[in-house]
């Protein structure tokens, strides 16, 4: 491995770098900590790549880059906390190599030209602003295996959108109120994460007879009621499927347990009494309505 430092690139430097040659592996990772950045790369385009060595992997993490364009022979790149918010493929002949990509706390908005990455297996999109996944984004990647779409906000899902591939599935933390179960079908997939999201209800039996090798299951921070909760544990627990919560950044307090998984405070009131509480709020409004006529007449009567 190579690690650089002090490298400043952008596409107006017409300063020339020469970096050693013959490393399969290069790092440039700037410390969070330090006020002043050793490293600036700007763009990562064929020039950069080239001077580079065209390596297979590549990191560089945390050094302002904007503006990405995927060399074909890359295979890792790691290129978190950066800014990017869209990247192209470089204009070549044959199949982009990348198998393995982070992108981790950039600006990325929306999954374009990520399709064209076919031979990518690990995908890594956390903490980026992605809303919706559209119609065929992910279609191309029949080798994905995991997928980590944590901390965006997207807000409906489309489970037949995903590759069929994928064994890992991570949706932890974003806006999703409802999913769309029709066409389903992850024969794959082995964990599904949907904590922290704003699901009132999950057809538990659909996305079972749709993934059948579920082994994990994470559901808690949704608004899912007590009632349906219970059902669902029933099911996973009849099919050897764990579903208490993940390691939760946000904690959890012994109130906010139902069904020994960490739900929204408000969301594991059943709703058996949801309906009785607005029945009695309901009668106690017509009752006071009668009662407001019933002394209206009386004053009318009596003037």
């Amino acid at each position: 491995m190579c690690i650089l430092d002090n490298v400043n690139y952008s596409q107006h430097n017409s300063k020339a770098h020469i970096f050693p040659k013959g490393y399969p592996h290069v790092r440039i990772i700037n410390n969070g900590w330090l006020v002043q950045k050793q490293s600036r790369v700007e763009v990562l385009d064929a020039e950069l790549y080239n001077n580079f060595d065209r390596p297979e992997a590549l990191e560089l993490v945390d050094v302002d880059l904007q503006m990405l364009e995927i060399p074909r022979s890359l295979k890792l790149a790691n290129l978190g906390f950066n800014h990017i918010n869209q990247f192209s493929i470089e204009k070549a002949e044959g199949d982009p190599l990348l198998t393995y990509l982070d992108v981790t706390r950039n600006s990325i908005t929306d999954l374009i030209n990520v399709t064209s990455l076919v031979n990518l297996e690990t995908l890594y999109l956390v903490d980026n602003q992605i809303e919706i996944i559209t119609r065929y984004a992910l279609k191309g990647l029949k080798k994905l295996k995991i997928l980590n779409l944590e901390g965006n906000n997207i807000v409906r899902v489309s489970m037949e959108e995903f590759p069929r591939s994928l064994s890992f599935l991570k949706l932890f933390n974003n806006e999703i109120k409802e999913l769309n179960y029709e066409q389903m079908t992850l024969p794959e997939l082995e964990t599904l994460n949907l904590e922290h999201n704003y699901l009132q209800t999950i057809n538990t039996r659909a996305l079972l007879q749709a993934m059948p090798k579920l082994t994990t299951f994470y559901i808690g921070g949704n608004l899912i009621s007590h009632g349906e909760l219970s059902e669902t544990i029933t099911l996973l627990d009849r099919h050897n499927i764990s579903y208490k919560n993940e390691n939760d950044p946000f904690g959890c307090n012994q109130e906010n347990y139902a069904e020994e998984i960490c739900m929204q405070k408000h969301s594991y009131i059943d709703r058996g009494w949801l309906t009785v509480i607005g029945l009695t709020v309901l009668v106690l409004l017509v009752g006071t309505v009668f009662v407001c006529i019933v002394w209206r007449v009386y004053i009318a009567m009596n003037k």
